[in-house]
């Protein structure tokens, strides 16, 4: 008999199938201290929610486009209020549902898909599209963007998204499945009024979720205060599975775990940290990432599994500590990094890009290293 996480992980899998690529076998929970130690809640329940589910009159099969019924409709629902989807329904949603400023709402897809099969200009689009938020749930549910053929590797998409967090606080996104996306599964940064306390987007928890067949980035973010992405599920990506990328002048990008998480395939790197923007006043700090798990090194270019080589803002207090990783080339690439922590991982070196499978750094300053194995044979890693 599975256990309640084999079950949810043997959920995942099937669903990750029916996007049309394979998802990667789960990892290890060995960040668990890394979760614990992040204090990073996402939302906190309810107290006495209203409980709508959405009226029958909004088609549920996905044989039209409810984007503008379904939005009008949660528009309608007042805060404080827990969305219930009926069990396996199919929503056409060829814009954006839109949470703009809402408070204390959780949305439960039971299990429907919400689908996009049109391509939608614009860096702002995305199925569900959360505008400082406060203490929102998402969950249990299915994304399918417009693109349904396998996508390219390294090959720099459009920016049509699963799910945008634009800014906010409390945020949780846990048990959703998405991908066939032109841009990222999920992306993380900017509110939208300077002004507010919710311009940076602040504990934002991401947990048991699945993407697979990616347009361009996996998880992608450019200033927030707090994430942490714990038995994430990240298949084929086009370009990084997990991209750190601050792009607001004199914001955070700060505060951020990733743990327990399995990595599939890529076109650039598993783990990226940089920016080509000439941004300046980054606090860029607090990086932890424990306990995950590759398995396939990245096939598009010749990228190490942890690449910093576009970095341009220094980073502190960054940990690196055991993970399971594979490559063609370098092991990591580290760059402009201070009190860096690389303990107790394994890289290994499948070949064909002439780096050692080894650490390289430059500009990193207070460095400690213990217990890892460069250049491993690849089942030390996969076995």
């Amino acid at each position: 008999m599975l256990s309640n996480r084999g079950k949810v992980l043997a959920a995942i899998s099937a669903i990750a199938i029916s996007l049309g690529v394979a998802s990667p076998a789960a990892a290890t929970p060995t960040g668990d201290a890394a979760v614990t130690a992040s204090g990073i809640t996402g939302a906190t329940p309810l107290t006495n929610p209203t409980v709508r589910t959405p009226p029958t009159t909004i088609n549920s099969t996905c044989g039209a486009d409810v984007t503008a019924a379904l939005d009008a409709w949660i528009k309608s629902i007042p805060n404080n209020s827990r969305i219930d989807f009926a069990a396996g329904k199919c929503y056409l949603i060829q814009g954006s549902l839109m949470l703009r400023d809402r408070v204390n709402l959780h949305i439960d897809g039971n299990g429907s898909t919400f689908k996009a099969t049109s391509f939608t200009s614009g860096s702002d689009r995305a199925q569900w599209w959360l505008g400082q938020a406060t203490n929102v749930v998402l969950e249990d549910m299915k994304l399918s963007g417009p693109h349904t053929a396998v996508v390219p590797l390294a090959r720099d998409s459009k920016h049509d998204h699963n799910i945008m967090v634009r800014g906010g606080s409390k945020v949780t996104i846990r048990n959703v499945t998405g991908g066939n996306t032109e841009g990222d599964f999920i992306w993380i940064g900017r509110g939208t009024n300077t002004a507010s306390a919710l311009y940076t987007a602040k504990n934002v928890r991401i947990e048991n979720v699945t993407g697979n067949n990616i347009g361009r980035m996996g998880i992608a973010m450019e200033m927030a205060d707090g994430v942490l992405i714990d038995r994430a599920n990240i298949g084929r990506t086009s370009l990084h599975q997990i991209d750190f990328e601050p792009q607001v002048s004199n914001r955070p990008l700060k505060n951020i775990t990733v743990a327990n998480s399995t990595f599939g395939e890529a076109g650039w790197a598993t783990f990226a940290f940089g920016t080509p923007l000439a941004v300046t006043g980054i606090d860029f700090s607090n990086i932890t990432l424990a306990g995950n798990r590759q398995t396939v090194e990245a096939a598009g270019e010749c990228r190490p599994p942890v690449e910093m080589s576009s970095n341009k803002h220094q980073v502190k207090n960054l940990t690196i500590d055991d993970n399971r990783l594979l490559t063609r080339g370098h092991g990591m690439s580290l760059k402009l990094a201070d009190t860096v922590k690389v303990r107790n991982n394994i890289v290994g070196l499948v070949g064909g890009c002439g780096g050692a499978g080894r650490l390289v750094t430059s500009q990193v300053t207070n460095l400690t290293q213990s217990g890892n194995q460069w250049a491993a044979s690849p089942s030390a890693v996969t076995g």
